[in-house]
């Protein structure tokens, strides 16, 4: 049974394709927000979309989000917004910006 030849699952599929979308954008407006609020400069990061957030951060960057603050991300600091919720996106924002201030 393939979901694409069923009308009714392909709708129920395309439904919950466009609520996960919804969610990251709002998920990543959550972050943009608070980092505008903290001062970081957010114009290249208004330019992205999708399931990433790219910090472009080196190695000793990330290392030192995972090491100070707990927050594990990918290779230049490539964060997954399916992890960031209402709870963590101020304390997530309050360690990039410790980090990017601190990497002037």
């Amino acid at each position: 049974m393939k979901v694409m030849n069923i009308p009714e699952l392909k709708e129920l599929w395309l439904e919950e394709i466009k609520y996960l979308a919804n969610s990251l954008k709002e998920k990543r407006q959550l972050l943009l927000n608070e980092l505008e609020s903290l001062k970081i400069p957010i114009d290249t990061y208004k330019k992205q979309n999708g399931l990433y957030f790219y910090l472009s951060f080196d190695e000793r960057q990330v290392n030192h989000l995972a090491d100070k603050f707990n927050i594990f991300v990918g290779p230049e600091g490539r964060i997954s917004l399916s992890g960031l919720t209402k709870d963590n996106v101020k304390y997530i924002a309050e360690a990039i910006t410790e980090v990017f201030n601190n990497s002037k």
